[in-house]
C-alpha cells in the first residue's frame, strides 16, 4: 500500500537529513519551495501524509536538507549543495 520500505541506504539518507536540519543546515527557501512543488506534482507522493512512496521519506524533511536527492532525479537540475547566490564566472 505505501510502496516499498526504505532500505539501509535510504534510512542512512534520512538520518543525514534529520541531522542537517536539526543543526540548522538547510537549503534556501526558494530551493525548498522548488523541491516541494516538484514533489507535490509527483505520482510517488502519498499526499495525505507528504511521504514519498519511492524512498519512504517524509518530503518536507527531505526537501529541507542540502544533501538530500530525489530517487528519481527530479531535483537534479540544481545541485543540492549549490549556493543560492550566483558566483561570477572568470575569463580564462
Amino acid at each position: 500500500m505505501f510502496g516499498r520500505l526504505p532500505g539501509a541506504r535510504r534510512v542512512a539518507e534520512l538520518g543525514m537529513a534529520v541531522n542537517e536540519v536539526a543543526r540548522g543546515k538547510r537549503v534556501s527557501k526558494d530551493e525548498f519551495v522548488r523541491r516541494m512543488n516538484i514533489c507535490r506534482a509527483c505520482n510517488y507522493n502519498l499526499k495525505a501524509i507528504d511521504m514519498c512512496r519511492a524512498c519512504g521519506c517524509y518530503i518536507r524533511l527531505k526537501a529541507m536538507a542540502p544533501s538530500s536527492v530525489c530517487p528519481h532525479e527530479k531535483w537534479s537540475n540544481v545541485s543540492p549543495c549549490q549556493s543560492s547566490v550566483d558566483t561570477p564566472e572568470h575569463d580564462g
